[in-house]
């Protein structure tokens, strides 16, 4: 099973009826194709979804989340850095080498900032719960265990002047919030 196949599946599935897929869509869409697959390439998958998401956990990404949805929150952050999967790969790989570069290129970021798509179009909470709703109740039993560790410090409110600095570019879509 190829990972990003299904991601990048499942977003022009419903790109080809919205014009700004959101985490939630993209998540439904992902669920109903896992229902394809064994009991363990599900949880095969889920843990990859769980490795890819916590290769998000930084500083400049949390501060993303806060720019892009006024909030930033344990939750709220966590559900932003499964959107960022639900990127597909090239631009979630664009984004991890260069979060305000690639977050300030998507086109979905600039409709954002515009008013044109909801400031939580790249939040994935039900990218995240896909493969537990696919599995079933034992979903917490069975799955594997993946410790995961903030790689850097996270963003906090006290924080917000650095965000000029760090992430200009995104920062001139939020000015608002830094």
């Amino acid at each position: 099973m190829e990972f990003w196949e299904l991601i990048a599946e499942a977003r022009a599935e419903v790109a080809r009826t919205v014009e700004w897929p959101s985490g939630m869509q993209i998540g439904d869409t992902l669920a109903w194709h896992l229902h394809r697959f064994k009991p363990v390439e599900v949880l095969e998958f889920d843990l990859w979804l769980r490795g890819q998401a916590s290769l998000a956990d930084r500083w400049e990404m949390s501060a993303a989340c806060y720019l892009i949805c006024g909030i930033v929150s344990e939750d709220n952050f966590s559900e932003f850095r499964f959107g960022l999967v639900g990127l597909g790969e090239d631009d979630f790989r664009a984004v991890l080498g260069d979060p305000d570069a690639g977050l300030a290129g998507l086109p979905t970021v600039e409709a954002m900032a515009e008013g044109h798509a909801s400031p939580f179009t790249l939040h994935g909470e039900r990218i995240r719960s896909a493969p537990s709703v696919v599995y079933g109740h034992h979903y917490l039993v069975d799955r594997a265990e993946f410790a995961r560790e903030p790689t850097t410090p996270r963003f906090e409110p006290a924080d917000a002047p650095d965000i000029a600095i760090r992430l200009p570019r995104l920062h001139e879509f939020f000015p608002d919030r830094g």
